[in-house]
This record gives C-alpha cells, sequence and structure tokens, in this order.
C-alpha cells in the first residue's frame, strides 16, 4: 500500500505546485507543518489518504510540509555530521553511533521514523555522539 499511498501524495503535490497545472499554486517553502494530517482529515472516506496521516517517507513528507528550504536544512545537517565524523571515523563510538544514523535514515525512506519517540532518540543519539565525541577531546 504505500507505493500506491507515496503516488496519491505525489499526484496531491505535483498537482498544487502546478506541475500537472490543475492548481497555481508554488508552494517552494512547503504547505506548512502538519499539512499531511490535516489533509488527511478531509479527505473522502474511500480515500486511502484518509487512513495515512504520514506519508511514511521522511524527505517527501519533509518537501510537502517545508518545502526547498526543509530539505536543504536536512541536507546541511547531513553534511555537517559527515564533516565532524569523518576524523574521527576509526573511534569505536563513532562507528556505532554512524551505524545507528545510517539506520534511521535508510529506514525514515520507509516510515515515519522521528514521530516515534524511541526511533527518534536513536537517531539523536546517532546524530549527535560524533559532537560529543569532539568535545570529549
Amino acid at each position: 500500500g504505500r507505493l500506491a499511498v507515496y503516488k496519491l501524495n505525489w499526484e496531491d503535490y505535483a498537482q498544487t505546485i502546478g506541475v500537472a497545472r490543475t492548481h497555481a499554486k508554488p508552494t517552494i517553502t512547503g504547505f506548512g507543518p502538519g499539512y499531511v494530517r490535516t489533509r488527511a482529515q478531509t479527505m473522502p472516506a474511500d480515500s486511502p489518504l484518509r487512513t495515512w496521516k504520514h506519508v511514511h517517507n521522511a524527505p517527501f513528507q519533509v518537501l510537502m510540509e517545508y518545502g526547498v528550504p526543509g530539505l536543504l536544512l536536512i541536507g546541511w545537517m547531513l553534511a555537517a555530521y559527515w564533516r565532524r565524523w569523518w576524523p574521527l571515523r576509526r573511534h569505536a563510538i563513532a562507528q556505532v553511533c554512524a551505524s545507528i544514523l545510517l539506520i534511521f535514515v535508510l529506514s525514515s525512506q520507509f516510515h515515519f521514523t522521528d514521530h516515534l519517540w524511541l526511533t527518534a532518540s536513536l537517531g539523536l543519539i546517532g546524530y549527535c555522539g560524533p559532537y560529543v565525541l569532539v568535545m570529549e577531546g
């Protein structure tokens, strides 16, 4: 069902930004936080989008809700992480942190991992680990 819902979400997004030319609202900054959840409440009862309150693809959800600036922020965060992690790449804890973050990022392509406190906490540990190791000296 995810692929079908991804397609429906893309069609909704493409129509709204004018790709399908049915609407003329450019949305480079997205529709705002909570758009997907709010939209689900307005969908007809037989629409699959009514039961899916998250896109279950974090980059696509960020694109829909926060637009291109949101995706650029994620890219900047990952680039900053890489620059911080690379000098520590031989450190065992840095390797574990990178593995945790990699699993989190890959999982976010098919799930909405950052809305569950446990998986979000693990992603945060993976992300913050190299920063703590640098402060440690």
